[in-house]
This record gives structure tokens, C-alpha cells and sequence, in this order.
């Protein structure tokens, strides 16, 4: 940290804290149960893989002190514990030495442990199913594998802040191997509950500008608390009603970070409140793009055409390099040959590097490799291949709000075919296409 910025840091937390020190989110003691599947057959094994991943996506939004503990309660015992929770902060009241609660004693220590928690975590498997069927794999075709359900209840409480929240979470998998199909189902648990912990209004981080300049601001909170590279923020009106700006991360120190300003109806303050948008690990990108020829072979797969594809972008914990991936489409002159066999997929994977805002524009030369498949219709027959190679582009996009953008793209693809003899590509390409972030 440089000496100017600490010592606005030192002014502001000696002489300007109260004008915004009630706005900073602060670490909170949680408690945290272990989770609860009463009545239901589980491997034990899963059940520690969905305690460890639980107890993960707390410990990695890292803005609570965390209590872990061991007690599995029956889905019907979460609202009597609560009400027990309730009646002893009220009435001052000891439990006894030792109470059953579910499946486990409940010491005194352990009770006087969540008493004194800012927050209670109880999760409970309220469905669970594992079958053994055949599903069309995109790269196998029609094979043998494992599906994995489950569905979860997170009850949240706290009677420090009159909270009471339930989060419902289903996970659905499949894969080939056993192994495979669980650590699918506990990566999307993990996703879908560190998202939807984020969108809870207690758990969203609130914080104040400690410095603006031009196009940036600094603000309290960093690391430590869990802010990411990437991460937005929209602005605040005085009296936080209304949302006047949003701010991108663009880096993050232990106690502070360092943000873009992607629009502000307003010249930004010291004190001014700011307060995290929950978004997903991605942004979405659909978009429809047309291929130019400057040269092919007689017998290669493109001749020029229209293309129509997804193109997923990492963004929490990114910005100036930001991971992307996706699939698309292709139809041109040998589309009705293709057809007549199966579809043409392509799935590609790069990089989009150089990520550059100007204000609501945003800038991101991208490079990706690609591959294409022809997906028949034979379900014992694994797709064809059909060609490789490189897309170099520029994506421009405008933000209209803070959760869309419209924007367009225009590059270079060049590469091999593989489909009725080998041929060469080099293609120009442009075209449009919308952003979602969820």
C-alpha cells in the first residue's frame, strides 16, 4: 500500500468513519452444521464430500468467522432448534448439560457456541437418488453412466438481525464414471451456493469510497473479505434507495480495492456507499456472426456462411485475462451434405486478453482454438471429425444496464478441414450478438 493511500485511509477512519462506518459489512461468526439427511440412505462418503463442500464455499466467501460442527439434525427438528435458539437469547436460559437433538448429543459447550453466533447454518438432504442409465455422451455417443440427484434446504437464521432465510438448491449430474458424476454434483452445489449466499441482503458486502480520482475509486474492504477480481458494485443514492453507477474491481489489496467506473449519474465521494451485485462465475454471450471466405479448397468444410453460437466468459476473480469457452453452429454451402449425416458442432476454449472499459464500452481481443464434430444421429457411433483450428477476434461491447450488454464482433478464423478430404479455411468474420451476467 503506497503512503498516500494509507493515510487517507487514516483519515478516513479517524475523522470521516462515522459518515459511512455503519454502510462497511464486517466478519460475523456463523455456525455451521453438518448436513442433515434423516431417514434417507446416503453413502457416508458422499455425505463428507457434502459437509467438505459446504463448509468450502463459506470458508471461500470469506466474509464470516466460521464454527464448524458436527451435528446432523431431522429435517423436522430445524424449526424446534430455532424456536429453542429464539427462546434462550430472550429468556437467558441454560440447556442442560446435554440434549438430543437428531442424531447426536448436543453439549453445553457446543449450544453456548451457536447462541453466541451472529448466524446459524443448518443445511438438510430433503432428496437424494443415484441410478445407473444410458445417455447420448457428446464425444462417446450412447453410453452406460451414472445419475446423480440431489436436493438440499439451507435454513439460515439469525435473531441478531430477525433474519430467517431458506435457500432450496437441485443438483442433477451424469457422467460415466461414478466418480466423475459426484464431483460434477458437488462443483454445481458449491456454484449455485456461494451465488445464492451472495444474493442474501445480510451476506452482500456493503461498504464506502475512501478515495475517487478520475475514472476510479478505492474502497474499504479487499481480500480479506472476500472482494474479487471482476466483482461489481453498483452506487448509491444518500439515502440508498436508489442505484446511481456501477463499479468494476480491478484490484484487490487485503483491506482495500481499486475499481473502474463503468457509468455514474453523479462525480463520485468520499463516503460514498457502494454495495455488491451477486453474479455467477460467468457472463453469457449469444451471438450470430457471418464467415467470409478469402480462400478455400474445393473440398473444405466452409465456404463462407452464418454462424449462431454461445460464448461463456469467466469474470469473478478475472479482468485484464479472462478465460472463455463455448459451442456454435455453422451452415454454408455443404450444410445439406452435412445435415444428411448429422450436425456440425463446434466447442472452442481460449482466452480473452487485454480486457479494456471505456466507461459502459468495453473492449476484449480474444484468441480460441477450436474443434468440429459432426454429431450423427447413430447413438453407437462417436462424432466425426470435421476440422481445427484458430479464431482471432475483437469483441465491443455497449452496457445498457448492469446485467446486459449489445455488442459486436470482428475477426480472423483460419484452419483445417477434415470432412470429405482435407481442405484449408481462412475466413474473415463479423457480427453481433447480446450479453446476460446472472
Amino acid at each position: 500500500m503506497n503512503k498516500k493511500l494509507f493515510f487517507v485511509i487514516l483519515i478516513v477512519f479517524f475523522f470521516s468513519s462515522s459518515f459511512y462506518a455503519q454502510k462497511v459489512s464486517e466478519k460475523k461468526d456463523i455456525a455451521v452444521f453438518a448436513t442433515s439427511y434423516y431417514g434417507r440412505h446416503i453413502p457416508s462418503e458422499f455425505i463428507e464430500m457434502i459437509d467438505e463442500a459446504v463448509i468450502n464455499v463459506f470458508f471461500n466467501l470469506e466474509r464470516f468467522n466460521i464454527i464448524g460442527l458436527e451435528y446432523r439434525f431431522a429435517s423436522t427438528d430445524v424449526d424446534i432448534f430455532i424456536e429453542l435458539i429464539k427462546r434462550s437469547r430472550e429468556e437467558n436460559t441454560e440447556l442442560p448439560e446435554s440434549v438430543l437433538m437428531g442424531l447426536e448429543a448436543f453439549t453445553k459447550a457446543d449450544w453456548e457456541k451457536t447462541i453466541n453466533s451472529y448466524y446459524v447454518v443448518m443445511p438438510v438432504i430433503t432428496d437424494y437418488s443415484i441410478s445407473m442409465e444410458r445417455y447420448d455422451d457428446l464425444f462417446w455417443g450412447e453410453t452406460d453412466g451414472y445419475r446423480i440427484e440431489i436436493a438440499l434446504e439451507f435454513y439460515i437464521y439469525s435473531s441478531k438481525e430477525d433474519l430467517r432465510e431458506k435457500i432450496d438448491i437441485n443438483i442433477s449430474s451424469i457422467d460415466r464414471t461414478y466418480e466423475k458424476a459426484y464431483s460434477t454434483a458437488l462443483k454445481n452445489l458449491s456454484e449455485k451456493l456461494d451465488l445464492e449466499l451472495r444474493k442474501i441482503e445480510a451476506f452482500t458486502i456493503k461498504t464506502g469510497i475512501i478515495k475517487a480520482e478520475k475514472g476510479t475509486v478505492h474502497f474499504e474492504l479487499g481480500k480479506k473479505m472476500g472482494v474479487k477480481l471482476g466483482d461489481e458494485y453498483v452506487v448509491l443514492s444518500e439515502d440508498g434507495k436508489k442505484e446511481i453507477g456501477l463499479i468494476v474491481v480491478t484490484k484487490t489489496e487485503n483491506d482495500f480495492s481499486k475499481g473502474l467506473i463503468l457509468f455514474s449519474k453523479k462525480p463520485l465521494n468520499l463516503g460514498d456507499a457502494i454495495k455488491e451485485v451477486p453474479h455467477g462465475p460467468f457472463e453469457y454471450r449469444v451471438y450470430a456472426l457471418g464467415e467470409f471466405g478469402l480462400f478455400f479448397t474445393e473440398r473444405g468444410l466452409y465456404d463462407g456462411g452464418g454462424t449462431f453460437g454461445i460464448n461463456l466468459s469467466g469474470t469473478r476473480g478475472f479482468y485484464r485475462f479472462r478465460p472463455s469457452f463455448g459451442a456454435e453452429m455453422t451452415f454454408d454451402s455443404q450444410s445439406l451434405k452435412i445435415l444428411s449425416i448429422g450436425a456440425p458442432i463446434t466447442i472452442f476454449g481460449g482466452a480473452e486478453i487485454g480486457n479494456t472499459y471505456l466507461r459502459r464500452l468495453q473492449i476484449l481481443p480474444t484468441i480460441q482454438f477450436y474443434y468440429t464434430m459432426i454429431v450423427t444421429d447413430s447413438k453407437k457411433t462417436i462424432p466425426i471429425p470435421a476440422g481445427v483450428g484458430l479464431k482471432a477476434f475483437v469483441h465491443t461491447s455497449f452496457l445498457v444496464t448492469k446485467n446486459f450488454k449489445i455488442g459486436g464482433d470482428v475477426g480472423v478464423k483460419t484452419g483445417a478441414t477434415f470432412y470429405n478430404g482435407i481442405g484449408g479455411i481462412l475466413r474473415f468474420t463479423a457480427g453481433v450478438g447480446f450479453t446476460i451476467k446472472l
